[in-house]
C-alpha cells in the first residue's frame, strides 16, 4: 500500500493512508488493487473522507505566489460569474469567467478562469478531480490557465446530484439547457404576500379571488371613512341647532364668534341679583363665563 500511495503522490494525490486503504478494500476488494483500479475508485471518492492536507498554509493570503504542484484537488463549487444568477429573458452568451472552489479534503482555495479553459461547465461538476501545475496566485486567488489545469474526472453522487438539479431548475441563464421544456420547470418563485394567502390556495382563479377580497376591504375602509365624516357633520348640525335655540338666532345666522365659546362661555342670572357663573364642556373645548349683575340682572 505504501508503494501505491507513493506512486499516487508523484501524480499529485495527497491521501490519508488508513482512510484510503479502507476505501480500496470496500470498493476493490483489496487494499492493494492495480493502480488503474485504485485511481478509478479514488476519482469517485470524496476527498473530505480520504484526502490529506496539501495546500500551502498561505494560499488564501499570498499577494503573489507560484504553486508548482502537481496537486490533485476536488471541485467543491463552480459558477459562471459573468452571467446573472436568475433568468430575466433570453441572454446571448458572450463568454464566461468560471469561479472554482477547490479543496484537498481539509483546506480550500478559490480559482478564477484567467484564460479560457478547454472544458465545459459540466466537466467541473462538484466532486470532479482536477490536477494543478505551476499555478500563479494573486491576492489569494488562483489564476487558472489551460497549461495549469487538467481535469481528471470522477463523480461524487452526493455532490453532483444537488448541483445538477440546481443547474436544471435554478441555475444561471446560460446554464439552463435549451432542450429543457417549460413544462419540466417549476413555477417561478414569488415572495409570500399575506393579502394573497387566503385566495392563493383556491384552484383556478385564486389570484382573482384575492384581488376581489382586497377591493372589498378597500371599499369597507372608504365606507367607514364616509360614515365617520357624516357623523361629524351630524354632530356639528346638532350643536348649531342647540346654539340657535338657546340664543334665539336662526340656524346659519349666529353672531360671528367661535361656536365653542358661544355654547360654553355664558352667564346665568342669579336669583339673588348677584352674578352667576356658568361652566360647560363640549367638542370645542372648555369655556368658562363669569357674570355679575346689579339689581338682579346678569351680563352676558
Amino acid at each position: 500500500m505504501a508503494a501505491a500511495l507513493a506512486r499516487l503522490g508523484d501524480e499529485g494525490w495527497s491521501l490519508d493512508e488508513q482512510a484510503a486503504a479502507e476505501l480500496l478494500e470496500a470498493e476493490c476488494g483489496s487494499a492493494q488493487p492495480p493502480l488503474q483500479q485504485a485511481l478509478a475508485a479514488l476519482l469517485d471518492a470524496d476527498l473530505k473522507q480520504v484526502g490529506a492536507p496539501c495546500l500551502p498554509d498561505d494560499i488564501n493570503r499570498a499577494d503573489s505566489k507560484k504553486v508548482a504542484g502537481p496537486l490533485v484537488l476536488q471541485v467543491s463549487a463552480v459558477s459562471d460569474i459573468s452571467q446573472p444568477s436568475r433568468a430575466s429573458g433570453d441572454a446571448e452568451r458572450k463568454g464566461r469567467i468560471l469561479r472554482l472552489k477547490l479543496t484537498d479534503g481539509r483546506g480550500s482555495c478559490v480559482g478564477i478562469e484567467f484564460a479560457p479553459l478547454p472544458y465545459s461547465l459540466e466537466q467541473f461538476c462538484p466532486g470532479t478531480k482536477v490536477r494543478l501545475r505551476n499555478v500563479t496566485v494573486r491576492l489569494g486567488v488562483l489564476l487558472l490557465e489551460p497549461k495549469a489545469v487538467e481535469v481528471l474526472g470522477g463523480r461524487v453522487e452526493a455532490l453532483a446530484e444537488g448541483w445538477e438539479v440546481q443547474q436544471k431548475y435554478g441555475g444561471t441563464v446560460t446554464e439552463r439547457t435549451a432542450d429543457t421544456a417549460d413544462a419540466d420547470r417549476p413555477p417561478p418563485f414569488r415572495h409570500f404576500d399575506p393579502k394573497m394567502a387566503n385566495g392563493g390556495a383556491a384552484a383556478g382563479g385564486g389570484g382573482n379571488k384575492a384581488t376581489t377580497q382586497q377591493q372589498q376591504q378597500q371599499q369597507q375602509q372608504q365606507q367607514q371613512q364616509l360614515s365617520d365624516e357624516e357623523l361629524a357633520r351630524q354632530l356639528q348640525r346638532q350643536l348649531d341647532l342647540e346654539a340657535a335655540a338657546e340664543w334665539g338666532h336662526p340656524v346659519g345666522q349666529q353672531p360671528e364668534q367661535d361656536l365653542a365659546a358661544t355654547l360654553f362661555s355664558f352667564d346665568r342670572p342669579d336669583s339673588g341679583g348677584s352674578g352667576g357663573r356658568g361652566r360647560g364642556r363640549g367638542r370645542g373645548g372648555r369655556g368658562r363665563g363669569r357674570g355679575g349683575g346689579r339689581g338682579g340682572r346678569g351680563r352676558h
